[in-house]
């Protein structure tokens, strides 16, 4: 803390209209000292408020030295909530909690300790115990979510339709789903997929000479979508019932 005793804050967010709430919010709170504008080496700062992706891209351009990082996000996805805590975040909240929610956290990380919401800290919990998918499981779950048949996901990742096929059915166990419409609701609720990264290209099922590429088409785009669900279906593979 600095000579008035003050708990010096930095806000970092993506959102700029998040960021000046959050700084309202704090610069009214006493004992709080907003730092508007912190230095790059963050020497004046105590607690840096920050959302996931900014501190990402913290990590990445290697600002090893930060101040302890308290996250404020959206949502409670386990994938964010576990990176979070792997690239040093020392807190987790979520961003409708109160302001008194938020000075408690952000008083318990300044004196070296972790807060974590219930929400986050019951992700961090179940992850504990639940099966991971391999590489190649994650691969086609990504692809299964896209919504691609088997013959499909078989011939972009250059194996047999009975390996797709136990990889699948591998997947929808360890997420506990019944169907692969589920397995994708399941993977998105938990942050297992990144519908930003579609496949390089995919050849539909029914052998036709058009490809969708990344340069013009990505896996979020209806229309790609549209075109994938399409090829898969005329095939004699449905989509969601194709471990038979």
């Amino acid at each position: 803390m600095n000579v008035n005793g003050n708990l010096r804050v930095a806000v970092l967010y993506e959102e700029p209209i998040i960021a000046a709430g959050l700084m309202t919010m704090l610069g009214a709170a006493p004992g709080v000292s907003v730092v508007p504008s912190p230095d790059p080496s963050f020497f004046n700062v105590d607690v840096l408020v920050s959302d996931y992706k900014t501190l990402v891209m913290l990590v990445q351009n290697g600002a090893s030295k930060h101040p302890p990082v308290m996250v404020v996000a959206r949502g409670f996805r386990e994938v964010e909530v576990l990176q979070t805590i792997t690239l040093g975040a020392r807190g987790y909240i979520l961003i409708s909690c109160t302001a008194n929610d938020l000075m408690n956290a952000l008083q318990i990380v300044s004196q070296g300790g972790r807060h974590f919401c219930p929400e986050a800290a019951e992700c961090i919990v179940e992850s504990v115990t639940r099966q991971t998918l391999t590489p190649r499981e994650g691969q086609v779950l990504r692809l299964v979510s896209c919504g691609l048949c088997n013959k499909t996901i078989a011939k972009y990742l250059g194996i047999s339709i009975s390996t797709v096929k136990c990889h699948v059915k591998s997947v929808l166990e360890k997420l506990g789903a019944s169907s692969r419409t589920q397995a994708a609701a399941i993977a998105t609720f938990r942050g297992l997929l990144d519908h930003r990264i579609a496949p390089s290209f995919i050849t539909p099922c029914n052998d036709t000479e058009s490809t969708i590429t990344r340069a013009n088409l990505t896996a979020d785009h209806p229309i790609a979508l549209q075109r994938m669900h399409s090829a898969c279906t005329q095939s004699s593979v449905l989509p969601d019932h194709s471990l038979r």
